[in-house]
């Protein structure tokens, strides 16, 4: 009894009696209509079967029949619940993350799936796509609010000493221009070695230290500007 997705370039009206039918031939199944957006070209249907008594081809044969449909281009049917680098073998918690995709189409149909498991397949799609997000979106999934927010920056290291700086600003209610005022390096320091710690940046003494003179740079610093220039001074001492 195979797992079969497939995926159908028609609206949920117009494939829904097709879609009940083979429901009848499966153990468990879900389907979700995806609307035409910037990523597809046409309103589609999606919907999964797990444990069909029938053969894949057999449905892919019966979806071209049904609908004259041309396979490949205006249908499909896989094995897997994903596509690209993200694809895995078909399973329902998977499946329902695929189906659903970041902008939280409900499910049209399902088969043999409790309420409680619904819930729980809403709540790990959430938590998915908070961490594969392409747009900020908020989400609220048994009661728990979830914010989903676009990755659209390289971690490098001047990102993460923006970041620091951000907080070290808005912690200390300061601005580039007075902070040496209100706090100490050493507690620049330590707001570098929590940040490094809090996202699980674990690097040496050298790169931590190159964290807190950069952070130091970027705050415009003028401890780091007599270092400079005092390092700049001793090696032209050793010269001459």
């Amino acid at each position: 009894m195979p797992d079969v997705q497939v995926r159908i370039h028609l609206p949920w009206s117009d494939v829904s009696g097709f879609i009940c039918h083979y429901a009848q031939k499966a153990q468990t199944v879900f389907s979700f209509q995806h609307e035409a957006d910037i990523d597809a070209a046409r309103t589609h249907t999606h919907a999964y079967f797990f444990g069909l008594l029938v053969k894949r081809e057999s449905l892919s044969e019966a979806i071209q029949k049904k609908f004259n449909l041309v396979g490949q281009k205006e249908f499909f049917t896989k094995d897997n619940c994903s596509k690209g680098k993200n694809t895995r073998s078909l399973d329902i918690s998977g499946a329902y993350t695929y189906g659903t995709t970041e902008n939280e189409y409900p499910a049209l149909f399902t088969k043999n799936i409790s309420p409680a498991t619904l819930e729980s397949l809403k709540l790990y799609a959430a938590r998915y796509w908070m961490m594969h997000a392409t747009t900020k979106k908020t989400h609220t999934v048994n009661g728990q609010h979830i914010v989903i927010v676009k990755h659209n920056h390289k971690e490098t290291q001047t990102y993460h000493i923006e970041q620091i700086i951000d907080i070290i600003f808005a912690k200390y209610e300061t601005d580039i221009e007075s902070w040496e005022k209100q706090l100490s390096i050493d507690a620049v320091a330590d707001e570098v070695y929590e940040y490094l710690k809090s996202k699980n940046i674990w690097c040496g003494v050298m790169k931590t230290h190159d964290y807190i003179e950069n952070t130091l740079k970027r705050m415009n610093s003028q401890m780091y500007k007599t270092r400079v220039l005092a390092l700049w001074s001793q090696k032209m001492f050793r010269k001459a």
